[in-house]
């Protein structure tokens, strides 16, 4: 991995001062910044952590440093301050250090973004970063850290927009510039420009074929799209690319077990999610990957193909240590779904619970409740066999759940449970038409949906389904 290596001197003239007299400090702050959007650890360095300590070692006062320090690890969303000691000191002594500094504005402001993250306010954290960029758009850090709190809180538009801002100042000979393409593309491709994203996501390839980023972002047009073969043929002839980058290498063997899902492949999906996906979850602990997991198991589940045990109870003990983080309600649903997974129905019910608990001890954290609620209790009930409860419970928040976070994709399993407790249920069948109507007609061509309507006639729930030639694909150029 190559970097720019820049010096004190070189952040001041690329408008960007850092207060530090450390060049050392300084470059490992470029090196930590560099494999977070990369999503890759470099071994040279000892990884991010390994550059952080460097950095911090260097200058134990670079108060900037401390922020992306404790930034990185509220991000992450695999712990939270509040269940989590030894990273609540650290966001107290960032605190302190804030209030006594005198470094520059822009530092101090990050610092702001950071504590109020830390403190579950996640939008408020976003608007200090969108100031920052107003009078410094070329501040990565910022930009990638609104990024990924945009795509936590299911605000699409702002994901889009804010790169979208900054894009015309950044010039190609700016460190990693290729890569704002790719994220571009994906606040396109969750905003449902499929064409600008596949657009902006080659583009982004075309400068780098390593970025992670857009490879991702090509991937979600293709899942989006239904684009299945030509997915497949993508992701699997560019694996030698894409793979060294670990930290994201799990969530695309993800889209590529989607794929054969959707095609009806549940055996190769099933391979990815035993020899991939669940031992890289559980290797690395990271919540990206623990959700991949679950997901996928549960997705494998509504296709009525069947999971190791074995496998599902090591991935629920994973889990289980996270019951009370709440870091963010999309990882407390798939927490729940590796949970109930394990066998582990009594350790879901507690997650509820302390859900409820959490919002009430912290009513400002961007906590979406009442939906949380909804899915939680809908897998618990549909676990359980219980499909009319699971149908009451989620279809009336079924348009409502952008709040969740996540992606289009990954919040599609919350659809595919809807469907399968509709076409399971008692008092609910008159729900089945108008909800196969509505995926059809949102997921052209799809062959999982085909099979949904196939399902559904062979049990005498309907007639059929009309084709949707009459819809304007938004295939359409």
């Amino acid at each position: 991995m190559q970097y720019a290596l820049r010096g004190c001197k070189d952040w001041s003239d690329q408008h960007l001062p850092l207060t530090t007299t450390s060049d050392e400090a300084a470059k490992m702050f470029d090196i930590s910044i560099a494999q977070y959007v990369n999503w890759r650890n470099d071994p040279s360095v000892g990884g991010v952590d390994g550059s952080l300590t460097r950095m911090l070692s260097a200058d134990p006062d670079f108060l900037l440093g401390h922020a992306l320090n404790v930034g990185l690890q509220v991000l992450s969303t695999t712990t939270a301050a509040w269940v989590n000691p030894m990273l609540q000191s650290q966001v107290d002594d960032l605190r302190t250090a804030l209030d006594k500094s005198t470094a520059t504005e822009r530092e101090k402001s990050h610092c702001r973004a950071v504590l109020l993250w830390a403190d579950g306010q996640m939008g408020a954290a976003t608007q200090e970063w969108e100031d920052i960029l107003v009078t410094h758009p070329t501040d990565l850090m910022a930009l990638k850290m609104a990024h990924d709190s945009y795509f936590y809180l299911g605000w699409p538009i702002e994901m889009r927009d804010s790169v979208a801002r900054v894009l015309p100042v950044w010039s190609a000979s700016m460190p990693l510039a290729s890569r704002l393409w790719g994220m571009h593309a994906f606040g396109l491709v969750e905003t449902n420009l499929y064409r600008q994203a596949e657009k902006e996501a080659r583009r982004g390839l075309e400068l780098d074929p390593k970025d992670a980023w857009a490879t991702h972002a090509l991937s979600h047009v293709f899942e989006m799209e239904t684009r299945v073969p030509e997915g497949l043929q993508f992701i699997s002839t560019t694996l030698g690319d894409w793979e060294s980058n670990e930290m994201l290498a799990c969530h695309l063997f993800w889209h590529w077990a989607l794929l054969h899902l959707e095609q009806g492949e549940g055996d190769a999906a099933l391979d990815l999610w035993q020899g991939q996906i669940v031992p890289k979850a559980i290797q690395s602990g990271q919540m990206l990957d623990i959700v991949d997991a679950a997901s996928l198991l549960w997705r494998m589940k509504f296709e009525g193909v069947d999971a190791p045990v074995d496998l599902c109870r090591q991935l629920s003990d994973v889990c289980q240590p996270h019951s009370d983080d709440h870091a963010l309600s999309f990882n407390d649903a798939h927490v729940v779904m590796a949970l109930l997974g394990g066998g582990k129905r009594d350790e879901a019910k507690h997650v509820v619970l302390s859900a409820e608990n959490h919002c009430t001890t912290r009513p400002l954290a961007d906590y979406p409740l009442k939906q949380s609620t909804a899915i939680l209790n809908a897998f618990i009930a549909y676990n359980s066999g219980d499909f009319d409860t699971a149908v009451a419970t989620l279809l009336p928040h079924r348009c409502r759940l952008l709040p969740i976070g996540g992606s289009c994709a990954q919040r599609d399993v919350f659809t595919q449970l809807l469907m399968m407790s509709t076409i399971q249920s008692t008092h609910y069948q008159h729900w089945v038409r108008p909800l196969l109507l509505e995926r059809q007609a949102s997921r052209i061509d799809s062959p999982m949906t085909k099979r949904l309507i196939a399902r559904a006639m062979a049990a005498h729930l309907i007639n059929d389904i009309p084709a949707t030639g009459g819809l304007v694909s938004v295939r359409s150029t």
